[in-house]
């Protein structure tokens, strides 16, 4: 992987932090200036150089690629890879094979992101397919390398939750969690999150699919009524660079989430969960539960209150509200 253009990502993080204003006596020499904003003009940024007026900002750009996304992101994790991918067959497989080529580091990738436009094979939980066309959405990978020590339970739940505050941040919407991985926007499923060990052994891998910019024609038949995107819950046009900004934010937030006590995450999932402590239909492979949604333990099992008071945990299943 080739080192991102450094330059580019201060020219971005500058233009950006002006808008609508010009940027002036910006610190690059005129060479250097004008090759990356004509670079940053041949990616589809609106931009204007002035001698005297300086560099204005006048359309951002929703493409993503590497330098874009690093803009967004908190400088203390600009030294962190991110990988984009016009198409693969899923950011998790992506991520295992970068990984298992090296092994011998793979700690040294903690953070890394793997992004893809279009995912041929994507998957969520019990191997369902996830749909993702190009330019719809947020489709990557975070790998937690095994240093962390996280519980699958921390991780998944801290995923929901740095999706959650990155959806707040780039669209103001508030979002809800349904147990085990899904985020909703509406009442409707806008995210899912897929928890998996990676395959070299060392660490987790964290898949997370947003869906972005589509209407409802976009989605297919099965999920067509249980499905939402941003741009359909949103009563104003999306920044136009909310594809970056998004996957920026929810990086930025997982990482600082995962420093807080087990306790804590959980309380805040939970607050956020409209079927908790409500009566619930848990739907199993081969059989149907009735109960309240008692609590979370440790582990991210839903207890099942039973009319009889005992407590069962669950480690899968879907739930409904009754």
């Amino acid at each position: 992987m080739s080192l991102p253009d450094y330059a580019m990502i201060g020219l971005l993080r500058a233009l950006r932090k002006a808008r609508p204003h010009a940027v002036k006596n910006y610190a690059l020499s005129a060479n250097t200036s004008a090759s990356t904003i004509k670079q940053l003009q041949g990616l589809g940024f609106g931009i204007e150089s002035h001698p005297v007026l300086g560099i204005l900002l006048t359309a951002d750009c929703d493409k993503l690629f590497p330098e874009n996304i690093i803009a967004f992101r908190s400088p203390k994790y600009e030294q962190r890879p991110v990988y984009v991918f016009l198409e693969t067959t899923s950011t998790q497989d992506a991520a295992n094979r970068n990984l298992a080529a090296h092994a011998h580091d793979s700690d040294l990738f903690n953070g890394a992101l793997w992004v893809a436009e279009k995912q041929t094979a994507g998957r969520g939980r019990y191997q369902r397919t996830w749909q993702s066309e190009p330019g719809q959405g947020c489709w990557f990978t975070i790998y937690l390398n095994a240093c962390q020590k996280n519980s699958p339970a921390t991780v998944s739940f801290s995923a929901a939750l740095a999706v959650a505050e990155g959806i707040k941040k780039c669209t103001g919407l508030s979002c809800e969690f349904k147990w085990p991985n899904d985020v909703l926007v509406q009442s409707k499923k806008v995210c899912g999150i897929l928890t998996e060990h990676s395959r070299c052994g060392r660490g987790m891998l964290v898949g997370i699919g947003v869906n972005v910019h589509h209407h409802t024609m976009d989605f297919q038949d099965e999920v067509r009524n249980i499905a939402i995107s941003l741009a359909q819950a949103s009563s104003t046009p999306l920044p136009e660079a909310v594809r970056p900004a998004l996957i920026a934010a929810i990086a930025d937030n997982l990482d600082q989430i995962l420093s807080l006590p087990w306790k804590e995450i959980r309380n805040k999932w939970c607050a956020a969960c409209p079927l908790f402590q409500k009566p619930i239909r848990l739907l199993q492979r081969n059989a149907v539960l009735h109960g309240i949604f008692h609590d979370i333990d440790d582990q991210g099992n839903l207890i099942l209150r039973l009319d009889n008071g005992s407590h069962i945990p669950h480690i899968s299943g879907e739930v409904q509200i009754l």
